[in-house]
């Protein structure tokens, strides 16, 4: 993905890779059931394309890695509030 066009330095190239994580995210068409699951796999796949292209470059990995990370975190705290029978607070 990072082929086609050069983008020079580590914040620059960080900040290309969430934008395109985002992208991917809103575009993502997820089942009612496990949509975490099915977004982690989304994020995981385009995050192994976009580390292959650029491996020396370690911010990708670590975008890669923290949406992954808020994913997680949102899915767990999604899943407590269910549990606790409560309505989870948007932070919205």
């Amino acid at each position: 993905m990072f082929h086609y066009f050069k983008i020079e330095g580590s914040q620059a190239t960080a900040r290309q890779a969430a934008e395109l994580l985002r992208s991917v995210i809103s575009q993502q068409r997820v089942p009612y059931t496990n949509q975490a699951g099915a977004l982690i796999d989304a994020v995981r796949a385009v995050g192994e394309q976009l580390i292959a292209a650029n491996p020396v470059e370690l911010a990708v990995g670590n975008i890669v890695r923290r949406v992954l990370h808020i994913i997680r975190e949102e899915n767990l705290s999604l899943a407590t509030a269910a549990i606790a029978g409560v309505e989870p607070i948007s932070g919205k």
